[in-house]
């Protein structure tokens, strides 16, 4: 079974920035993002054309209403993840985001949310990175935008959890 995967616009961003969303193309999972989330984070910057491999969803009015909807509840968001989020919940994709207010809509709204650490594991077991990438990578994403708290494994490190014989819990 292959699984949905919806990024907003703080996951394409440090995806991108760390050479691992072009990567997401062989990774066995369906990748998707809505338009405002992909002009959000690739706007005004020239090339998202190795990205085409991601599907960019477009709200339709009625999606568009509860956007307007979910961004007069949760007032600390923006417009641009309420239309992941209710994408996301519409089409019953996994969230991909390193923000922890759209984690917790996300928690609160019944959207599953995949952690980078799953993502970056997920990619060392179908051999589309190394463990020693797939550590830095991860290390360099929690360092830089200050979110370890929340995101470190509970008690190993990502190299006792990614070997060769790791399972991938995504597949």
């Amino acid at each position: 079974m292959t699984l949905n995967v919806m990024l907003d616009a703080s996951a394409l961003r440090d995806l991108h920035q760390y050479g691992m969303l072009a990567r997401m193309e062989h990774s066995g999972l369906l990748v998707s993002t809505t338009t405002f989330a992909f002009r959000n984070a690739f706007l005004p910057q020239a090339n998202a054309e190795p990205y085409s491999f991601i599907q960019q969803l477009q709200p339709d009015d009625h999606q568009y209403l509860q956007m307007l909807r979910l961004n007069r509840q949760y007032t600390s968001t923006i417009l641009t993840d309420c239309s992941v989020l209710i994408m996301a919940g519409h089409c019953g994709c996994t969230l991909i985001t390193s923000d922890l207010t759209v984690r917790k809509i996300a928690s609160e709204t019944g959207i599953k949310v995949l952690p980078y650490f799953d993502l970056f594991g997920h990619m060392v077991y179908t051999g589309i990175v190394s463990l020693t990438t797939a550590t830095d990578c991860y290390y360099e994403i929690m360092r830089s935008s200050g979110k370890m708290t929340g995101f470190d494994p509970p008690e190993k490190l990502p190299a006792e959890l990614w070997p060769a014989t790791y399972k991938s819990s995504i597949a």
